[in-house]
């Protein structure tokens, strides 16, 4: 895993970069490293790191990091997803997390794990992701593949949270485009915060004069009085060429991992082929076979008229 966290430290010194040369920004950064619950490993299940303004600060806690201990395969990312629900987050900020990973919550696909009914502590990833969409927490999931591949569904499930909360799955492969994407985010973000105000102010100025109109006819209205006066919005673009089977929504659709996972199966049962990659353990098992394309995806954020989706969403 030294790649893989050599590959996070550059991240953050690029999308602090990038953030920086978009804008002044308030930024602050918090890690929440991740491990297993005992007795498959011995050292810490998480481990948070509190938000800091410095740049510096945050570069100390990622040196801290290494790749250590494991034994069945599945770790605690949904205790690690809960930490970063429950980081003190400021008022009226956008919210981003990035999980990296090379496996996937316990419970998720049950085979070689050593808590398949889920986390032992209780929590609920999927359930988890729901709320931090409630709570304005956009999720970037960066999958390690081959390794992440390896288990049933594992893919399907970071896809699947990505999407509840409005944010993207990419494998590490493409971890060169985090800093376009958040950075395009966040400014996507901003303009729909300002363009809600717009959006809310002209509903009522299209109701005042037809209150018989419906949602659907509103939106349209709108959006030609919006088009009229040249407002502008920035639109985050990101290709999805990571293939991963049908069953990715059954994780957006339901609200906890376990009826996630019994609608996954029943639509895209996983099947076994020649085997883990190198240097996956032998427990874990093959997923849904599918391609993985490690550098096909494109990002990029762009200001144009202002869409329907966008009118919609505000």
């Amino acid at each position: 895993m030294t790649q893989y966290i050599a590959s996070a430290q550059q991240s953050i010194r690029n999308i602090a970069r990038e953030i920086s040369e978009a804008g002044e920004r308030d930024l602050r950064f918090a890690l929440v490293k991740y491990r297993d619950h005992p007795p498959q490993d011995s050292t810490f299940a998480t481990q948070v790191h509190a938000f800091t303004n410095s740049l510096e600060t945050m570069q100390a806690y990622v040196d801290t990091m290494r790749a250590e201990g494991g034994g069945d395969g599945p770790e605690s990312v949904a205790c690690a997803m809960k930490e970063v629900l429950d980081l003190p987050y400021r008022i009226n900020c956008i919210k981003i997390c990035v999980i990296i990973a090379d496996a996937p919550p316990h419970g998720v696909s049950q085979v070689g794990d050593g808590f398949p009914d889920g986390c032992p502590c209780g929590v609920d990833p999927v359930a988890i992701a729901h709320e931090m969409a409630r709570q304005g927490i956009v999720l970037f999931c960066v999958g390690v593949e081959p390794n992440l591949g390896a288990f049933p569904y594992a893919r399907e499930f970071y896809k699947g949270i990505a999407k509840i909360t409005e944010g993207r799955f990419l494998t590490l492969g493409n971890a060169h485009l985090l800093p376009k994407i958040i950075v395009g985010g966040s400014i996507e973000e901003a303009d729909l915060e300002n363009l809600a105000q717009d959006v809310e102010a002209e509903c009522a100025a299209v109701r005042a004069d037809d209150s018989a109109l419906s949602e659907e006819a509103v939106i349209e209205r709108v959006h030609e009085r919006l088009a009229s006066r040249g407002v502008k919005a920035a639109q985050l673009k990101v290709s999805d060429q990571v293939e991963v089977s049908e069953a990715w929504s059954c994780y957006t659709e339901a609200p906890t991992l376990q009826k996630a996972r019994k609608k996954a199966e029943k639509l895209a049962p996983a099947v076994g082929h020649a085997g883990p990659p190198p240097g996956v353990v032998a427990s874990r098992a093959c997923a849904v076979p599918k391609p993985v394309l490690y550098e096909a995806q494109t990002a990029s954020y762009e200001v144009e008229e202002v869409s329907m989706a966008q009118i919609s969403k505000a």
